[in-house]
């Protein structure tokens, strides 16, 4: 917990901190979360330091809308589009995406 502590602090959040040098960042945010606005924020500091970054907002999502994988299409979704992401970052380029 925060408490009185400074909440511009970079150690409490990252839209404070130096995005110089990070690797690419992937965000996914639901529409309808308390913290969508944030993640617009994050994502436009890490172009302004050149860093790759890719957001996707999810239509009447919730925070941690992932969580629903494998009962919410979207939740499906979300997880495919990063593995497809994330699979040639990581030498994975011929890795196939299943689906259920």
């Amino acid at each position: 917990m925060l408490g009185d502590g400074d909440r511009h602090d970079p150690l409490v959040s990252p839209l404070y901190a130096d995005l110089n040098g990070f690797p690419p960042i992937y965000l996914q945010a639901g529409a309808d979360e308390t913290l969508v606005d944030e993640s617009r924020m994050l994502a436009a500091r890490a172009q302004r330091a050149d860093v790759e970054v890719k957001l996707e907002i999810y239509p009447e999502m919730l925070h941690t809308f992932q969580m629903m994988a494998g009962r919410a299409p979207e939740a499906d979704d979300a997880i495919g589009r990063f593995a497809e992401w994330i699979h040639p970052k990581l030498g994975l380029a011929g890795a196939r995406r299943e689906v259920a």
